[in-house]
């Protein structure tokens, strides 16, 4: 697993790449996830996805950016980034999307913005 250390001394959780976990993740910081989670993720930072992860669950962060495969609903209240061979099964509801070319997303998407009236 490489990590770009610059930015992953601010995580408070990493889940390694031979780890699977069954349960709830909640995290008032930032996360990275190369594992495989069964369970929904509550993160009030940044939610990073390699790409050998796996998320059987529903999603809540800041923002988030996915290298690897989920299988749920996501929210991610300022801005959602799909990478390459990423997989998305799911709805998705942010402010902000970003889908790379040879990302898969089978969903619907709601985009919003509160400071944005809703008749502009």
């Amino acid at each position: 697993m490489k990590m770009n250390k610059k930015k992953d001394k601010n995580l408070d959780a990493i889940i390694g790449i031979d780890t699977n976990l069954d349960g709830d993740i909640e995290s008032k910081g930032s996360v990275r996830i190369d594992g495989t989670v069964i369970g929904n993720i509550k993160v009030k930072g940044h939610l990073i996805m390699g790409k050998e992860a796996k998320v059987e669950g529903d999603i809540n962060s800041g923002s988030a950016k996915i290298s690897g495969k989920v299988t749920g609903n996501i929210v991610a209240k300022d801005k959602l980034e799909f990478n390459p061979n990423s997989t998305i099964i799911g709805d998705v509801t942010t402010k902000n999307l970003l889908i790379a070319s040879g990302a898969v997303f089978d969903g619907k998407c709601n985009m919003f913005d509160k400071n944005r009236k809703k008749d502009e």
